[in-house]
């Protein structure tokens, strides 16, 4: 693929990936589910098995996150991929090399501290029903153009173009890919990291022959096309020792200027600052209930919550009772469940539905209010 598409496909996929970006291990898995499919694909392309250096990528993948069930997810279709080019008389000699490695995948998977667990856990998340509550699980907004919306039109005109002519399987898999990102926002991140190395070859091979074709054509459109390539083009030579070292303090310099200035704060807009500074300030006592969209900031600030935006972790009878408690509207019901988790004081966004209920409360009295947050506490605490 011409540099230029490489760069302006990688950008395309950072802005996707930003929707997930977040203080979670599954960032540190994106550089290995990149790892893992270009060892896929190079293996299915070069009708081969799969390089053994793969092992170690899903080693420290299944320690890292959950998702590690992608890795087996795309063995299979990149197997009939390479299953389809091959002749005949090597399809069993490939099924088998392609078995041992998925075999020793396998092995390898269950050297984590849950072992069978890892996949027991995945079958357990699969079947909590409330995860349509959760903010990340929930279908992607198309109201508002992102860079999911852009990946869709960028694919719909490189088809309509005739620069991609997928196997049938990497058609399946793209569509499978799209179809998991508009389900769950969560997955808009692997659609932007898989996509473009599925595609990537299929472009590259459609380019040069585009090319190949207005090569005497004397077109301003081609002409322009053309320039360009060959000015992107000089910048595919690997970069200097000096290069890198300049990079490398600007990175450094960056860095620093941003711990300075507090830059990775989150904005005050977004995160109910001014509510924690004044528990913190007034020392509230007592557990918190929290909506899970605040917990992440909450455990920022050092305080421990009901609950954070990792709904894997509490189950789909935790999540049950506390969405209840969250949509009720019976005082008593209300009053039961934060006396026997022992809440000392609630934090939640000004819209939420419980809110309007505990005003009413005589048991229960605001301790603080803005645009982002509202805070109350028991009526008795001084």
């Amino acid at each position: 693929m011409p540099p230029i598409y490489a760069l302006g496909l990688t950008a395309l996929s950072y802005l996707a990936l930003l929707t997930h970006l977040l203080a979670r291990p599954h960032v540190l898995t994106w550089p290995l589910i990149v790892l893992w499919t270009i060892g896929l694909l190079n293996a299915a392309e070069q009708r081969r098995a799969p390089a053994w250096w793969l092992l170690p990528v899903m080693l420290l993948w299944v320690n890292l996150h959950g998702g590690f069930i992608l890795g087996f997810a795309l063995l299979g279709p990149l197997f009939l991929n390479a299953l389809s080019v091959v002749p005949p008389t090597d399809q069993a000699r490939l099924a088998k090399a392609w078995g041992q490695f998925a075999v020793m995948v396998g092995l390898v998977s269950l050297l984590n501290p849950a072992g069978w667990g890892a996949y027991e856990f995945l079958f357990h998340l699969m079947g909590n029903a409330h995860l349509q509550y959760v903010s990340e699980w929930r279908p992607t907004d198309l109201t508002r153009f992102g860079a999911l919306e852009v990946w869709i039109y960028v694919l719909l005109g490189m088809g309509l173009l005739g620069m991609l002519r997928l196997p049938v399987v990497q058609v399946m898999l793209v569509l499978g890919l799209l179809y998991q990102a508009l389900a769950h926002v969560r997955y808009v991140s692997i659609f932007a990291l898989l996509v473009p190395l599925l595609i990537a070859r299929s472009f590259g091979q459609s380019y040069t022959l585009w090319q190949q074709s207005i090569a005497h054509t004397d077109r301003p459109g081609h002409r322009m096309a053309s320039r360009l390539d060959a000015w992107v083009e000089q910048f595919k030579r690997p970069a200097g020792w000096l290069l890198w070292l300049v990079g490398s303090l600007l990175l450094a310099a960056v860095a620093n200027l941003c711990a300075v200035k507090d830059a990775n704060r989150p904005a005050a807009d977004t995160v109910p600052q001014a509510a924690v500074d004044a528990v913190l300030s007034a020392a509230l006592s007592g557990p918190v209930f929290n909506h899970d969209g605040t917990g992440g900031y909450l455990v920022m600030r050092g305080i421990p919550v009901y609950r954070d935006g990792r709904a894997d972790l509490y189950g789909a009878e935790f999540m049950r009772r506390q969405s209840e408690l969250l949509d009720s509207k019976d005082p008593k019901f209300i009053q039961r469940s934060l006396s026997e988790a022992e809440v000392g004081w609630v934090i939640l966004p000004s819209k939420a539905n419980l809110v309007s209920q505990l005003r009413l409360m005589p048991g229960w009295q605001i301790f603080f209010e803005d645009a982002n947050a509202i805070i109350f506490k028991p009526a008795n605490m001084k």
